[in-house]
């Protein structure tokens, strides 16, 4: 419980009218089949600019033990739950908050450090709280007893307003919401397949919860997946589109066990919830996959639980399949049904389909995982997963697709495959983006991508895209080239720029010998395409370079989504061979 009979300070905001309450639906306006965004389930209220600033000499403090105590009621008049988006930038050692809402007052999150508090709203520009159950959310703060309380001030920035939360779905009235939190009919509770194996694999499934920047909160799915080392790292697999940068990521909240006891609606006992967020590793913008490391998982005695085993061969036709998911973010389903083939989507990726027998997948079963069964049929494998499709209760006979791992592997088998044969001595070409530069910037070495994960060289994020490339060239094809790499000195513009054509390499040298500093002739080797053509090696994908005018600065990437979004921005010109100015050919692994 929070501090009792703490005296509250107020900020709550009116009830949303129509138009706001009309953003959830806008987002989820369904588009064409396998492009739809992920389950919106709240949108953003900014906290007027009069009321943000919350100052430690405004709030009426208690003494409690080693300090004192303070509490603010932030509140969305109408909302089932809430986040709070909390700007502060001046730490305060030894202090911290903490959260509950008002419709479970017992369900109480924290402490949260201050200065995590603080380094998150350097990094993202503000900490997203918990998810608060209730229109109102209690914010306690605790602060040493020498801390001078005219030191100490925050900004409450903006609201996430939900539209459902998890605690509405203990009752059958959550049912009724005309938004979302509403399976379709056809679904299955989970608790119906009478399957241990499956109750197994269950334990390592999540809904997931994040909010972006501007207080759009959407719902997805996620596994936890063993790597082949066993060694209970929480990598967490789910679908690009539902993490797409670090920003999401750190505000991941997961419920796990949100799942009905009988085959009905309701809820019986608790679920448990982790709030800390998540790292990014790596995604694919265009297959729809991501793999994250959870900061944290749940204070309970089923954790950490054996992780879910993969195979990533590729899928083929008429296996038998089930899925795991929270359809419309809501309690834990079951969806069973066979294996029907591929399709090739606009960007080129291939996806697998599935038909179902038993459920379908939805809006919120995004990133949900494709498993099938091995050893005898007992135990599950991770396949792939969850990207879309146009299956519904409603068109119970159509398709979902599936993002195969086998397609993902590749790029990540530092993480899944850590000790798995590597005979060409593949890399991955991790790409970081630095928001204060406005500059991207991609690196093979191991000790450089620690550092800048690390903030050593400060302000850098991962976008989670990576390519592949070669790391030894007596290993590599025959026709790999040798990537040099220069680095725009500070007076210049401070950027880095890689070429694997030598001529172009030399001219850069001989034509910037103060504004380009010759850095490595061979920071990575990779293919070239056709020069005229600019066509790839069969086994290898197009890399793309383009360059800011705007900013003086290169980004290189595999994504043809990517791509085409960065020919469509003003300010960005393809740099490359052939009709496609296509720039390197990296190998698919």
């Amino acid at each position: 419980m929070l501090v009792p009979h703490a005296p509250a300070r107020p900020l709550v905001l009116p009830a949303p009218g129509d138009a706001e309450r009309s953003i959830v639906k806008i987002a989820n306006a369904t588009p064409a089949a396998g492009a739809s965004p992920p389950l919106a389930i709240g949108f953003g209220r900014d906290v007027p600019l009069a009321k943000r600033r919350i100052q430690g000499t405004g709030l009426t403090w208690i003494d409690v033990a080693g300090g004192r105590a303070a509490r603010i009621e932030v509140g969305s008049e109408g909302a089932a739950a809430i986040r709070i988006a909390i700007s502060m930038r001046t730490p305060i050692a030894g202090g911290s908050m903490r959260f509950a809402g008002s419709a479970e007052p017992g369900r109480v999150f924290g402490p949260v450090s201050i200065a995590d508090i603080v380094a998150a709203s350097r990094a993202d520009d503000v900490y997203w709280s918990p998810a608060l159950e209730g229109s109102t959310g209690h914010v306690e703060v605790f602060v040493p007893a020498d801390v001078a309380l005219t030191t100490f001030d925050f900004e409450i920035v903006r609201i996430s307003h939900l539209l459902v939360g998890g605690a509405s779905l203990n009752r059958l009235s959550a049912k009724n919401e005309a938004d979302v939190g509403k399976a379709g009919s056809c679904e299955k509770n989970l608790v119906c397949a009478n399957a241990p194996v499956r109750a197994t694999i269950a334990r390592n499934i999540a809904k997931m919860m994040l909010t972006r920047a501007n207080g759009q909160t959407h719902v997805c799915t996620g596994t936890l997946l063993d790597d082949t080392r066993v060694s209970g790292v929480p990598y967490f697999y789910t679908a690009s589109r539902c993490a797409d940068s670090q920003a999401v990521a750190s505000t991941l909240v997961t419920y796990w066990f949100f799942q009905s006891t009988a085959c009905d609606f309701s809820l019986a006992g608790g679920y448990d919830v982790a709030t800390s967020g998540a790292v990014l590793l790596a995604r694919g913008q265009d297959s729809d996959w991501a793999l994250l490391r959870l900061n944290g998982l749940p204070p309970n005695t089923n954790f950490p639980p054996p992780f879910v085993e993969f195979r990533a061969e590729p899928i083929t036709t008429d296996e038998s399949v089930i899925s795991i998911h929270h359809p419309m973010g809501d309690l834990r389903k079951v969806s069973e049904g066979r294996t029907t083939g591929s399709v090739q989507r606009a960007n080129g990726s291939t996806a697998a389909t599935v038909e179902w027998d038993v459920g379908v997948m939805e809006p919120g079963s995004d990133g949900g995982g494709l498993f099938q069964t091995a050893g005898g049929g007992g135990r599950l494998e991770f396949r792939g997963s969850y990207t879309g499709g146009n299956a519904s209760c409603a068109n119970p006979g159509g398709r979902s697709d599936f993002s195969p791992l086998s397609d993902a592997l590749p790029t990540i088998r530092e993480y899944l495959t850590p000790d798995a044969r590597n005979p060409t001595e593949l890399v991955p070409v991790v790409e970081f983006y630095n928001p204060g530069l406005d500059h991207f910037f991609i690196s093979t070495s191991t000790a450089e991508i620690a550092d800048l994960d690390s903030g050593v060289h400060a302000g850098w994020v991962r976008t989670g895209l990576r390519f592949l490339a070669y790391s030894n060239p007596a290993v590599a094809p025959t026709d790999a080239k040798a990537v040099c790499r220069f680095y725009r000195a500070p007076a210049y513009g401070d950027s880095h720029f890689y070429s694997a054509s030598l001529a172009e390499c030399t001219a850069t040298a001989a034509a910037h010998p103060l504004d380009w500093v010759y850095e490595s002739p061979n920071v990575f080797y990779i293919q070239l395409p056709d020069p005229n053509t600019g066509i790839c090696p069969p086994t290898t994908r197009p890399v793309f370079r383009f360059f800011s005018t705007l900013t003086t600065n290169h980004r290189y990437t595999a994504e043809i989504d990517v791509r085409d979004a960065l020919r469509a921005t003003p300010g960005w010109i393809a740099e490359g061979y052939g009709p496609d100015a296509v720039i390197m050919c990296s190998p698919k692994g």
